[in-house]
């Protein structure tokens, strides 16, 4: 779903162009899509589909319309997810979700060998903050230190790798292979271009 739902995202944030009326429909329809899934989480809390085993998951329905009229729509919750706080969250998300088990394994451990009871009350509510505070700092070293520099070794590697093979092609084509009557670029091949184009005009 998640996938989709990504791809369904990129696909209306490049593709679709909407006009500004869309955008705010759709900005209008991801508060109400937010509000229904909080609403339904709620009501099939009290009153669960019977013979089902979690009917709660069946708001992952609205997931993917959630996402692209967010991706898409303009209006207060858009520009509240646009902030650079909650963009840094997301950037971080996968990383948290890499960790926070292990952050609360080492808590249900801890909790176990110190006979560590949490009952209502300042204690609990500091005791959950604190290990909040920990899961996300921990998500944000491993962005910085181990996700980033990662995702740009990756596309270093694939950008040099395709740059290789465009290279390769325009050395092995035959020196008179060309097309007679049209304009050809200097290189062969407009992909192996890494500089900028410059435009010229006579007279």
């Amino acid at each position: 779903m998640q996938f989709t739902a990504g791809a369904l995202a990129c696909a209306a944030v490049r593709k679709l162009q909407p006009a500004d009326g869309t955008r705010r429909i759709a900005g209008l329809l991801s508060a109400l899509l937010a509000a229904a899934i909080v609403g339904i989480l709620y009501l099939l809390d009290a009153h669960p589909v019977p013979k089902m085993i979690d009917s709660s998951g069946l708001v992952d329905v609205l997931f993917v319309p959630l996402v692209v009229t967010l991706a898409i729509g303009i209006g207060s919750l858009p520009r509240l997810l646009s902030t650079r706080v909650i963009v840094y969250l997301g950037h971080i998300s996968f990383s948290l979700y890499m960790v926070h088990e292990l952050v609360h394994t080492a808590w249900n451990w801890t909790a176990e060998q110190f006979g560590l009871i949490l009952t209502p009350g300042w204690p609990a509510k500091f005791a959950v903050v604190g290990l909040l505070g920990v899961a996300l700092g921990g998500a944000a070293v491993l962005y910085h230190v181990v996700e980033e520099p990662a995702r740009l070794w990756m596309r270093r590697m694939a950008d040099g790798g395709r740059t290789k093979s465009v290279r390769a092609k325009v050395a092995a084509r035959p020196a008179d292979d060309t097309v007679h009557g049209k304009l050809q670029s200097i290189d062969g091949v407009r992909e192996a271009r890494t500089d900028p184009p410059v435009s010229a005009r006579a007279g």
